[in-house]
């Protein structure tokens, strides 16, 4: 039993730190990159599926896309000028309903939010990016954020970056709900899953506008959402690109994650946990296509999971302040 849970502490270790691309439900592969704590997709989102298999709304023309309300139901995406053969190089543009798969609104954590990212991603918050930002910051060679962040071609006027932490920020706009796709080449940005706050007083502009991180032309980076900044850059009817961000697989402190252990893996019929102490919390097994296809509290150190086909599953362990999330094999 001994050796078991060294094996398996090993193989939950590998998985955490090893990956170098992701694919998403429809058999898109991305390249990823880690940026300090954080593994970022270095391509924009093109997928035209939720991970549990549900078609996303296709627009195909201005007026349609200037139908969309700036609320959490009209979710859709649109390709660049509305030409599917543009897809592999720019990427979705994702209303923010359709960015965050409308699960915000019963969300209590930001940093939870799916959307349309594959399993173990979700869409960044708004502090998220602002991490990204600071670290940035922090580290790079260049003379500016943006001129690190930035893609080594497509800008306009010779305004390339050096893309020099590889995460490889096109310049591919955004397509406006009142002109359609303007400013391609001179700016790029993408959502966030954090709604804008209360404009003064009025609550009505906490019901049309949503973070979103822009980098542009002048070498500049920053999280909008202001009425006055970025009026429509923010309105969730927007079509926006979609960066997602890895899942932080090993959040919680290390007492928690050393004595935690889940095991055999590959399993059969159940699986065991071992660890130290008093633990309340709840076991969430997902499928490949982020459906969840079990959900248990954990009040005994083993659970059945016999009734699960042969395949592979994500595994996620979680209380209220703790979390672990690691791949399951059944056989």
């Amino acid at each position: 039993m001994k050796k078991e849970l060294v094996t398996i502490f090993t193989c939950f270790v590998t998985i955490v730190t090893a990956a170098q691309t992701v694919i998403d439900i429809d058999g898109n592969i991305y390249k990823t990159v880690i940026i300090g704590k954080q593994e970022w997709m270095a391509e924009n989102l093109r997928v035209t599926h939720y991970a549990d298999g549900t078609s996303i709304p296709k627009v195909t023309n201005d007026t349609s896309w200037q139908l969309l309300k700036n609320d959490y139901n009209d979710d859709a995406y649109c390709w660049y000028n509305y030409d599917s053969l543009t897809y592999y190089q720019y990427g979705a543009y994702y209303s923010w309903a359709a960015a965050i798969k409308k699960d915000s609104i019963n969300a209590i954590d930001t940093n939870e939010i799916k959307g349309v990212c594959p399993m173990g991603w979700h869409i960044p918050s708004k502090a998220e990016w602002e991490e990204l930002l600071t670290y940035v910051d922090s580290n790079t060679t260049e003379e500016s954020i943006a001129f690190a962040l930035k893609s080594k071609s497509k800008w306009n006027n010779d305004k390339n970056g050096s893309d020099e932490f590889g995460f490889n920020a096109f310049p591919y706009s955004w397509n406006n709900p009142y002109y359609g796709f303007e400013n391609v080449g001179n700016a790029g940005l993408w959502w966030s899953s954090q709604p804008y706050g209360t404009w003064s007083d009025n609550d009505i502009y906490e019901d049309i506008f949503a973070y979103r991180l822009k980098i542009s032309k002048g070498d500049t980076a920053d999280i909008g959402g202001n009425y006055y900044a970025d009026y429509l850059n923010a309105s969730r009817s927007a079509g926006l690109c979609v960066r997602c961000v890895k899942n932080d697989v090993t959040s919680g402190n290390n007492h928690y994650r050393n004595n935690f252990n889940i095991f055999p893996n590959p399993a059969n019929d159940k699986i065991y946990f071992s660890f130290s102490g008093y633990f309340n919390g709840t076991l969430n097994i997902y499928d490949l296509q982020g459906k969840r296809v079990l959900s248990k509290r954990i009040n005994s150190n083993s659970i059945d999971i016999s009734t699960l086909n042969k395949g592979v599953y994500f595994l996620q362990v979680s209380n209220t302040n703790q979390k672990i999330m690691s791949k399951l094999i059944i056989e």
